[in-house]
């Protein structure tokens, strides 16, 4: 081989800016994760997970910026949707030295504690019996589980409300009779 040849030697990328170049990709130039992927010799996963970095709260982000974290912690981290928990990983790593198992271990355990005194629910998803589609509703907070029911078919009716006043603004002819009985039969479903 000559030296005009010979492989270029891998460059360090700190994983946010390679999560913003891999944006950058796929807004500029419309490629997806699997082309992306094979563009830069990764998984398809690894994509997706470096990508992950950007649901990062921005203190967690200035966290991993000052730290030196292994990849693998980095990416731990936004698995959390709060800001609070993905601080709390990243300590653990940069200050009490832990491992990724050891940090997801401590994790469950905490998970498992929350979960038997703090029963609550965030979002609720439905799929029809085809497969065809799911709905999804997901609340800005969370809410105490014995709630669910009535939450859930609340949301589900202020949607449907919402999207036939949609219908007559824009002349679609649909009589609030018509709505509600459609609105009945969708929840007693």
């Amino acid at each position: 081989m000559s030296p005009g040849h010979l492989p270029k030697p891998q460059q360090y990328i700190p994983p946010l800016e390679e999560a913003a170049a891999i944006r950058r990709l796929v807004q500029t130039y419309g490629f997806t994760q699997h082309e992306i992927a094979k563009l830069i010799n990764k998984s398809k996963s690894y994509v997706s997970q470096v990508l992950g970095l950007e649901r990062l709260s921005d203190e967690a982000k200035k966290k991993v910026q000052t730290s030196e974290l292994s990849k693998e912690v980095q990416i731990q981290a936004p698995r959390e949707t709060e800001p609070e928990k993905q601080i709390e990983i990243l300590n653990m790593a940069s200050d009490d030295k832990k491992t990724v198992r050891d940090i997801r271990n401590q994790t469950r355990q905490a998970g498992i504690q929350d979960s038997d005194h703090n029963e609550t629910f965030r979002q609720w998803t439905w799929r029809s019996k085809n497969g065809r589609f799911a709905v999804s509703v997901r609340f800005i907070e969370k809410h105490p589980f014995e709630n669910k029911t009535n939450m859930v078919r609340d949301a589900l009716k202020e949607a449907i409300s919402q999207i036939s006043d949609e219908r007559r603004e824009d002349g679609d002819e649909l009589s609030e009779q018509e709505a509600l009985a459609n609105e009945n039969e969708k929840i007693s479903r």
